[in-house]
């Protein structure tokens, strides 16, 4: 019988929840590995509310996975702040949890009787543990989530300040991508960046919960438009950003006539309570959605303004992916090689998104023919 290769996947918080975009592409990734014959072990760190999720992953996947609580994070005293004051590679705070001592040591036993042949680190900001796999010549590979200081910088402005808060990130980019034998991008944009910093071999690896839910749609022809909004948490602010721009800018352009017809339905978790109650009465909240597939099976439309930041772009690329006609940026598609006009609609202030509902809204055959083609 042929020996199975065995790979740990060493990743941040427990994805076993599956509840965003995040969550699920890690666990998508495990799956895969198992999918495809691999021995899987996985190291994870944990708060102690995804505990019940670590146990029922266990037993449904046939793993052992090794959780480790964190401490830095929720741990903010005097000593750690000092700590990380004396030593710049310990500004990325991001990066300041990996040099636990206890999730080292762990990584070392596990390194030592479960032997594997490779070792896959979910994002940059773990190189701290990089050190252990060399010293034991075992190859890496990375799995970004976004390049961070653009994310960074876009999220929280670019002031001065900023720039220099920023400077810890890139070292943790440069020092993941420099010390991996193979790096995976986000998206074929950031898949550039990254080929500028260093000679590690970059390729892109696009959202690995999509392939499953590649599915033929029937576009339904029926009074009136659902359109979707479908980001993960409002705690983001291009989301919420993106929400306002809906609320304020695009829902007043509609025409009357077809603003009466029109609901958009948002999901996502962390809806403040001020921008909720803000919200026209066409928009309705309806939380987190357990099943992704089932929301996008009652819309007609998906709404993905891409206004700023960086990162997975689920809310854009799920929707294609599931054939619902899509209206986002231009910038929103990343690099990727969908078709303005045929894929996808692009349109950029509120006035061309709510030409095109109204464009999607009227002719029938437009919509079915983006779906299809998407």
């Amino acid at each position: 019988m042929k020996e199975r290769h065995k790979i740990l996947i060493v990743t941040p918080r427990s994805p076993f929840q599956g509840r965003g975009a995040d969550e699920q592409d890690r666990l998508s990734g495990i799956e895969w590995f198992l999918d495809n014959g691999f021995e899987v072990k996985v190291i994870t760190k944990t708060f102690p509310s995804d505990e019940k999720f670590l146990e029922d992953a266990r037993k449904r996947l046939g793993i052992e996975i090794i959780s480790i609580p964190y401490k830095f994070t929720k741990n903010k005293n005097l000593f750690n702040i000092l700590k990380r004051l004396i030593n710049p590679l310990y500004w990325d705070g991001a990066a300041f949890e990996y040099f636990d001592k206890e999730i080292q040591d762990q990584l070392k036993n596990v390194i030592r009787d479960f032997k594997p042949s490779i070792v896959w680190f979910d994002y940059t900001y773990l190189w701290p543990l990089y050190k252990i796999c060399e010293k034991n010549s075992i190859p890496i590979i990375t799995r970004s989530i976004n390049f961070e200081p653009t994310h960074f910088l876009d999220e929280d402005g670019r002031t001065p300040l900023n720039y220099i808060r920023v400077i810890p990130k890139f070292i943790s980019e440069y020092k993941a991508l420099n010390n991996s034998d193979y790096f995976f991008s986000i998206t074929p944009n950031e898949g550039e960046i990254y080929k500028k910093l260093g000679k590690t071999p970059v390729v892109n690896l696009p959202l690995r919960s999509l392939p499953r839910r590649i599915i033929k749609r029937d576009v339904q022809k029926h009074e009136g438009v659902k359109i979707g909004f479908m980001p993960s948490t409002y705690s983001v602010h291009h989301n919420s950003d993106a929400l306002k721009f809906i609320a304020k800018e695009v829902l007043p352009s509609i025409p009357n006539e077809l603003r009466k017809k029109t609901t958009i339905h948002i999901t996502g978790n962390k809806l403040p309570d001020s921008l909720k109650e803000s919200l026209p009465e066409e928009v309705k909240y309806e939380g987190f959605v357990p099943s992704a597939i089932d929301f996008w099976q009652r819309m007609d439309i998906a709404l993905a303004p891409s206004l700023f930041g960086a990162g997975m772009q689920q809310k854009i690329f799920e929707p294609i992916t599931l054939g619902v006609p899509t209206i986002t940026s231009k910038r929103g598609l990343v690099g990727y090689p969908f078709i303005c006009g045929q894929n996808v609609i692009c349109a950029e202030s509120g006035d061309a998104v709510a030409k095109a509902i109204t464009e999607l809204s009227d002719d029938f055959l437009k919509r079915e023919n983006i779906s299809k083609s998407a």
